[in-house]
């Protein structure tokens, strides 16, 4: 197969393409990540247990943060839950690959490090 010479599409492919393919794995192995945290941490039986509607106490008020309740971390997780299998189970329409594993095979430095 023949290198195109087109430098619109060079510089396309470098600065644009590659540069998201590497922030989508990124994105996609720090959202795995953090599942398997949610899980082994037991987060959903500790807000459960706290009341999923109290503010978690992490220093927001001390710093200016917007103060987070667990019922925001619970609907989080079910966003990522959603986010990850989107991206790593459902085809892109009329490609017949997954996200994930498109991004995978362009990415050059969004590997887990």
């Amino acid at each position: 197969m023949a290198d195109t010479t087109d430098a619109q599409l060079a510089f396309f492919s470098n600065l644009r393409v590659r540069a998201l393919a590497d922030k989508f794995t990124e994105l996609v192995t720090a959202a795995q990540s953090f599942q398997a945290d949610y899980a082994a941490y037991g987060i959903a039986a500790r807000i459960t247990a706290a009341g999923n509607t109290n503010t978690i106490g992490d220093g927001y008020a001390n710093d200016g943060r917007q103060p987070i309740t667990g019922l925001q971390i619970q609907n989080f997780k079910a966003a990522v839950d959603q986010f990850v299998a989107n991206a790593t189970t459902t085809n892109v329409t009329g490609v017949g690959a997954t996200p994930a594993s498109i991004s995978q095979a362009i990415q050059v430095n969004g590997s887990a490090r």
